[in-house]
């Protein structure tokens, strides 16, 4: 064997060693990336667990998890008459939705009468700001 042949076998093992280095630092970049990726996410994960575990405490221990059951009528022995005033009486339009949640209209009734609620409103709202151009 020559020492031509040594020098060639040299040569390849010098760029076989440097390609599998470089495959070896591109795998293991990679695998860098996803775990920081999967790190970050898991982090991210447990800390909006913690934060929503923090905001149900509070609401559980301020009390106001739970939306008021009903509200105060304006016959109400305990609020003032300024209290009773400023509750406004049901729309038509929630009497209608309550209607047919009820089940006392069909759902063609309800669209009707809603229809007509809707084209009445905007006909009175036409018809009051008419009256103000004129005065």
């Amino acid at each position: 064997m020559g020492l031509a042949r040594i020098l060639l076998y040299l040569v390849f093992a010098v760029v076989a060693f440097v390609v599998l280095s470089a495959v070896v630092s591109a795998v293991f970049t990679a695998l860098a990336i996803i775990w920081a990726i999967a790190t970050a996410v898991a982090t991210l994960a447990l800390l909006g667990a913690a934060g929503y575990g923090v905001y149900k405490l509070y609401t559980l221990l301020s009390g106001s998890s739970s939306p008021p059951t009903s509200s105060p009528s304006p016959t109400s022995t305990f609020g003032s008459d300024r209290e009773a005033a400023d509750i406004e009486p049901e729309s038509r339009v929630d009497r209608i939705k309550r209607e047919y949640a009820d089940g006392k209209i069909s759902e063609r009734e309800m669209e009707r009468m809603l229809e007509r609620e809707i084209d009445s409103r905007e006909t009175d709202s036409i018809d009051r700001e008419l009256q103000r151009d004129r005065l």
